[in-house]
Order: C-alpha cells, then structure tokens, then sequence
C-alpha cells in the first residue's frame, strides 16, 4: 500500500494524475523512507550463539542493578522471583532503595534473602539515607562493583520471560557490541484501555523504530525496564552520568538513553527481540500523560546530545537527524490539511485518514508477532484493530504534548511516584514465549 502510493506520487512528479506538486514531493519521500524502515525492522536480526561462545558468555559476571522507590511491595516481590527464576540467572543483585517513605519492604526483603540463597544468587539491599533519584540508586552499584563484567539495569515494576536474561546475553557474543536492549511489553495490558492503548504503541515503537535501527545497530535509547550493557563502558561513563546538567539543572531523568549514548559511542547498541520484560504501564491518563512528558523532555535533551557528540559518519546521527525532519515535515502537513485547507478552501481530505489508517495498520502489523501467554491471540489481533484509535491519541495529544515538552525541556524533574502510581496488576508473573513469528 504504502509502495502504491509512493507510485501514484511519483507519477504525478511525472506529469500524470494530479495533486499539489509540493505535497507529492512530500510524499514520496515519507513514504520512501517509510518503505526503507520498516524493511529494516522487519529484516531485524535475533542473535544466536555457538555452544562455546555460551560457555564463554556465561562465565562472565552479571550483576543487575534495581532502583526501588514507592513501589507496591507485591510488585516487588514478583519483580525479584522472576530473577531467581532465570535460565542464566544474574551472578549478583543488588535492590537500593531510594528512601522509599510509601511502603515497607521488610517482608520482601527477608524473603528474598532465602530465595537468592536458594537460587545461587549473591544478593544485597541498600537503603540510601535520602532520596536522590533513579540514577543515584544506580550509582550505588555501578561505583562500587568491581567485579561485574556486565551491568544489567531494570525497573522496580519489571518481570522477565524466563529466558531474558540469556537471551539479552547472546548479543554480546560479538565483542563490537556494547549494550543489548530488551523487548517491553506490558504485564497489566488487560486493565482497561489506557494500559491496552499504551502495550499496543510501546510495542510498536519498539518493533519498528527500534528494530530498524537494531538492523543498522544503531539503537539510540534501550528501555529502563530492562537492558544490558559492558561493565567497562558503564564505569568510563560514570563521572558524565552522574554529574549531566542542562541549562544549569541537574538531569534526573532519561537514564537509559544516555547510557545508550555511552554504549554507542564505543560500539554497537542491538535489540534482542527474544529477550522479554514485562513492565507496568500507566492506567490512568494523569499518570500516562506525566510519563510522557518526562520522556518528551528527556528526549529533547538526549538529542541535543546526540547531535553535539555522535559521530556526523554514523547511521545513528544521520537516522536521528532525519527522524527530527519527518516529524516536523509531518506536523506542517497535518496542519496544511487538517487545518488550513478546512478553513481556507473548504476542502477536507478524507482520504487522508483512511491512509493515515492504513499507514498504520502496516507500521503495527509486527505486533503481532510477539506469541504471549498472558493475553489470547485473539485480544491481540482486537488491540490490533484499535491501531487509528492509537494514532489519533498520538496525533491529537502526544505531538502537541512534544512541543510544549521541547518548550519547557528546562524542567529536568522526574515528575512521577511521589506516592505508589500502581498497584498488583495480575494474580501470578507471566511467562511469555518469546520467540517472533518467523525468526
């Protein structure tokens, strides 16, 4: 479809057919490079490993980082069994506690001591004095452990598939590879339609953004929930880490992408699409719309980065630079058609919600390929459907929420949990099988 109509556009550049020759020119391109990137996302590799490059891999020492602060203690207590359940489990956890002053966790934390014991798992809880946000829990561990060969980092919130742990490693089989990104779904999609509308447009971002650049790898922001990056980097990077600033304020959020950054500057970032973690996304729009906004500001500084110390030869600096001219030749165009045109010349294009559909039917159809046992095929192909209802929230809500985010990217707080956001979503932790169609 989208190749069709990249046709019909061409031919009107031609001298066939007929529309507005700026906006065939316009076209064209979008949907060229719409072409372009989903053949990378759909050609995305999953990273295997000989029986001696395992051996290799699994000799190596991981240790997994947990930032914890207000978190629901059930939550908690699954987050750290689905550890000690790993089929290559980590060699050392360690839980910091940010000065959490809306739960207690002291059953957790003495049930846990027997579980890691149990599972062969050196495991540690730290409660910092006072809160200092996310990165500064993280920096308990990365600054103290000498030890580790690969730093894991993972939300407080997060269950992994049984597998994601030695999937995420597998990656690292090649030396050129510095971080492993995990696949994030959401384990409470069924609560209603703001946590289903949300799995359905994280999972998308990350099945196409994410796994076209993974193709060219090129990853530019892993997800918190659960990623996987070289000790060694970690540890070069700290002093930047822990001390970034912007516009005279210290940055508290947009951890993951900036230890992304460090991963790329010395090496591949990859995507492993076999490696799951199920995170718990916002049910309430409130919630939904802080979260965003947190991210939309971290983005707008993490690009600024990127563009200041990528290097101008990489495909990252060039597939971010054009990721910033889509979305404003994106916004001009809706506004000429949705607006101007309207209002103008009287004229609405109908056609062009029909295509915007279609356009995202296509971009959402590897949705579909993630095989999950906590929700039917058949709630999947009904999220599936709801793809427009997707695109509209994004169009209509999200792009203006980005600019005001760009507008006000000086307010570098962290915006959310001040209390316990979510409580217990499902009944048991679960177990995804991991394996997209097709690989």
């Amino acid at each position: 479809m989208a190749l069709a109509w990249t046709t019909h556009h061409l031919a009107v550049l031609a001298g066939y057919g007929t529309a507005p020759h700026g906006l065939s020119i316009v076209f064209a391109v979008m949907f060229g490079s719409l072409i372009w990137h989903l053949s990378l996302a759909w050609l995305e590799p999953v990273y295997k490993a000989t029986d001696a490059q395992r051996a290799v891999l699994d000799a190596k020492w991981v240790t997994l980082n947990i930032p914890l602060y207000n978190e629901d203690p059930a939550i908690v207590r699954e987050v750290l069994a689905s550890l000690a359940a790993q089929t290559r489990r980590p060699d050392y956890v360690q839980v910091v506690d940010d000065c959490s002053d809306a739960a207690s966790y002291e059953e957790v934390k003495v049930w846990w001591r027997g579980v890691a014991t149990e599972a062969g798992i050196r495991g540690s809880w730290v409660r910092k004095a006072a809160n200092g946000g996310k990165r500064s829990a993280q920096l308990v561990t990365f600054a103290n452990d000498t030890q580790a060969d690969y730093f894991a980092t993972m939300d407080s919130d997060v269950v992994l598939s049984p597998t994601a742990l030695e999937e995420a490693m597998l990656p690292f089989a090649d030396e050129r590879v510095s971080s492993v990104a995990a696949v994030c779904v959401a384990r409470n999609a069924r609560e209603n339609i703001v946590s289903r509308l949300s799995d359905l447009w994280f999972l998308v971002f990350q099945l196409s953004v994410r796994s076209a650049l993974s193709s060219l790898r090129s990853v530019l922001v892993n997800s918190g929930s659960f990623a996987v990056y070289r000790a060694d980097v970690v540890r070069e990077a700290i002093p930047a880490y822990e001390n970034e600033t912007f516009m005279g304020r210290g940055v508290q959020f947009s951890d993951d992408s900036l230890l992304t950054l460090f991963a790329y500057l010395k090496g591949r970032t990859v995507q492993q699409p076999t490696s799951l973690a199920f995170t718990v996304l916002p049910a309430r729009v409130s919630h939904h719309l802080r979260q965003q906004l947190r991210w939309l500001r971290g983005s707008t500084i993490r690009s600024i980065w990127r563009f200041k110390y990528l290097p101008i030869v990489s495909f990252g600096y060039w597939e971010h630079f054009m990721s910033w001219v889509s979305y404003f030749v994106v916004g001009t165009v809706l506004v000429y058609l949705l607006a101007y045109q309207p209002a103008v010349n009287h004229e609405l294009a109908p056609m062009l919600l029909v295509f915007s559909s279609l356009v995202g039917y296509l971009t959402a159809l590897k949705y579909l390929t993630i095989r999950r046992s906590d929700v039917s095929f058949r709630w999947q192909l009904a999220t599936f459907a709801m793809t427009p209802l997707a695109l509209a929230w994004s169009t209509l809500v999200l792009r203006p929420l980005r600019i005001y985010a760009i507008a006000t990217c000086w307010k570098t707080g962290w915006g959310t949990r001040q209390t316990v956001e979510v409580t217990q979503a499902i009944e048991a932790a679960p177990e995804p099988l991991a394996l997209p169609v097709g690989k």
